[in-house]
């Protein structure tokens, strides 16, 4: 049979350990993934070849970003970015590197995103500028940081 203290003892470990798994949770790296669009150039006056993509929203950063696509992209290409979600954002830039993801997996879509392209966004002006930080520090604040933490 169990004392009053035992009892006491033992409901005190459960919600200290219900506390601490609440809380863990809370800290879980959050991931979000949105479809994109990246229109390849070969100068920005030429005619676009337009790929579909996916991208990690943990993956974006200001001076740049890394996304998923179909098909290998040569380094050097120029291109257009365009996300729908989670609010609708283009920038330009420039391939820097195009690797094959060796993984048999289809973690990010039911599709296979074989290749993974890192851009860097060519930034022309101080409002382009702006308008990728402001971008950044909404999706950090609202999609990927915990609010809780």
């Amino acid at each position: 049979m169990w004392d009053h203290d035992s009892r006491y003892r033992a409901q005190r470990r459960a919600k200290e350990s219900e506390r601490k798994r609440a809380k863990s949770r809370d800290k879980q790296l959050k991931i979000r993934k949105v479809d994109a669009e990246l229109r390849l150039h070969a100068d920005f006056q030429s005619e676009a070849e337009t790929v579909s993509a996916r991208m990690v929203l943990n993956d974006f950063l200001s001076e740049g970003a890394s996304l998923f696509v179909e098909h290998p992209v040569p380094t050097g290409y120029r291109v257009s970015l365009t996300l729908q979600e989670p609010k609708s954002f283009y920038v330009r830039g420039e391939v820097v590197e195009c690797t094959e993801v060796a993984s048999p997996f289809r973690v990010i879509s039911s599709q296979a995103y074989p290749f993974r392209v890192t851009i860097r966004f060519i930034l022309e002006s101080d409002d382009e500028r702006k308008a990728v930080e402001q971008y950044y520090d909404e999706i950090r604040a609202d999609f990927i940081k915990n609010k809780a933490a």
